[in-house]
């Protein structure tokens, strides 16, 4: 920080999560439970680790709509940093979070509240597009400390899904992510 208290120079952040995900439709064929759990790396002046699950439920009231519910970060578990020999850690708080989708011939419309202890913590709404049989186009947007807008593509072959997205943040540079 310089003497006019404005940031120079860069700092290289990296943040790495692999998930591993598992759903079964249970009782009837309008409900589906899954679970994550996912393992985090993050690397910028000091490096954090740490694991975490998700429980999910959704419930396919017809064809055209959806209502879901997320319990994440559901054990409540803490990110452990260290840097040379000092070790310290962050709670995540877990959150839930509400949805809703319409589905209209190969459009869905989507949005939900994420809900933790500081209430509501996040807005998200979106839409894809599915051009064929196996390309999607997703576009949207969620609100926090600002407005982020992102978008993506999606490819399936064969029930083998890849995903790419961008996100905008007006604060940090662009975020990517692919997902198989």
């Amino acid at each position: 920080v310089s003497k006019s208290k404005t940031i120079s120079g860069g700092l290289t952040y990296t943040k790495n999560l692999l998930i591993f995900s598992a759903s079964k439709r249970v009782l009837s064929d309008n409900i589906n439970l899954g679970a994550n759990f996912k393992l985090l790396n993050i690397y910028a002046d000091v490096q954090g680790t740490s694991w975490s699950t998700d429980f999910g439920v959704i419930y396919e009231a017809n064809k055209q709509f959806r209502l879901g519910l997320l319990l994440q970060d559901f054990l409540s578990p803490q990110i452990n940093y260290f840097h040379g020999t000092k070790y310290f850690f962050e709670e995540i708080s877990p959150t839930v979070v509400l949805g809703a989708s319409i589905y209209w011939k190969k459009i869905i419309l989507s949005s939900d509240l994420r809900l933790s202890s500081e209430l509501i913590t996040e807005y998200r709404t979106g839409i894809e597009i599915a051009i064929n049989d196996y390309l999607k186009i997703q576009l949207g947007m969620f609100r926090n400390t600002s407005i982020n807008i992102t978008g993506g593509l999606g490819l399936e072959i064969k029930k083998i899904q890849l995903q790419y997205s961008i996100i905008y943040n007006p604060y940090l540079s662009m975020s990517h992510i692919v997902a198989l």
